[in-house]
């Protein structure tokens, strides 16, 4: 019987202890429920949305952005409506399938950039730029002519590393620029980006046209019989040539030719008279008398030399004397 009472108490314990907590727990006050902002939330991103594709129609599809005018400056020698012509090509097509590739804010820069580059061998580089609203702005730098080439009939422009750049069709803007020409004894044909030559054979005949003049000679014209050889060929205006080679300084070899014009060709023949001064050997100078006019008694001449070292010493008794 005890313990049976003892259980119905602790049962009646266990009651009133919840009973207590139920009371306690329904005197908490309740929070209020608010509307949730994800509705509002939800609109914002739809008034943004729209706003961004309005603007994005804008600023795409407007007419006032689309590209109006190609500007080209700077060129002298490269036809400016060819450069037009590409960058309008470009432009006209599609920008990333369903944009208008007259936009310009999206147009394709770099494609245009490239194509001209490529598609041109006279332009070494080329820049866009933009002018707001509607103008685009090529500038471009050609590869400076450094000489003409002559092959045959035909005339290209090459540049100081001796890469034929181009056709040319107006030998008067060249020659008004002072831009001399090479004959190309073997009129081969050339390819353009072809390397003809080399910039020393440039180097050397731009000298030639600048020191001959000093010693009276006047060039008419210069020619190479190949690339592959250090051989410079002079016609000067008295239709008489000159033979100069790459393999040494062109001072020294001017020098042995004045020497030998001033102290032995002169007193020989006039300048009508000779054939041709060759400076190609070392410590020599060959010359020869052009070939008799009359066709009955016709003979080639026989070539002359006269040994430099020996010439100095004698022009420097000479002055000694003096």
């Amino acid at each position: 019987m005890v313990f049976f009472g003892k259980k119905l108490k602790l049962k009646s314990i266990r009651a009133q202890r919840r009973k207590l907590l139920r009371s306690t727990f329904s005197q908490v006050p309740k929070k209020k429920k608010y509307p949730s902002s994800s509705i509002n939330l939800k609109i914002l991103r739809v008034i943004i949305a729209v706003v961004f594709l309005a603007l994005t129609y804008f600023f795409v599809y407007y007419p006032y952005f689309q590209i109006k005018s190609v500007v080209v400056v700077d060129h002298k020698i490269v036809d400016e409506e060819k450069i037009e012509a590409i960058a309008w090509s470009i432009l006209d097509e599609r920008r990333y399938i369903i944009f208008p590739g007259k936009n310009i804010f999206i147009f394709d820069k770099q494609s245009i950039k490239k194509t001209i580059e490529g598609q041109i061998p006279e332009i070494n580089s080329v820049e866009i730029i933009r002018k707001f609203p509607d103008i685009i702005k090529v500038k471009i730098q050609e590869a400076r002519p450094a000489a003409l080439w002559k092959s045959g009939n035909n005339y290209y422009y090459l540049d100081q590393n001796g890469m034929v750049r181009g056709g040319v069709s107006d030998l008067e803007k060249f020659s008004e620029e002072g831009i001399f020409t090479i004959n190309d004894l073997n009129n081969k044909e050339v390819q353009i980006k072809e390397n003809v030559v080399y910039a020393k054979h440039i180097n050397f005949i731009k000298a030639l046209y600048e020191k001959l003049p000093e010693i009276k000679i006047n060039i008419k014209e210069v020619a190479l019989p190949s690339p592959l050889v250090d051989e410079v060929q002079v016609t000067t205006e008295n239709d008489w040539r000159i033979f100069f080679t790459l393999e040494r300084e062109l001072e020294h070899q001017i020098s042995n030719l004045q020497l030998v014009f001033e102290n032995e060709i002169s007193n020989k023949l006039t300048e009508e008279e000779l054939n041709y001064v060759d400076l190609r050997v070392e410590s020599w100078v060959y010359y020869r008398r052009r070939m008799a006019s009359d066709d009955s008694k016709e003979e080639e001449q026989k070539e002359e030399n006269v040994e430099i070292d020996e010439l100095v010493e004698e022009n420097n008794r000479e002055q000694d004397y003096e």
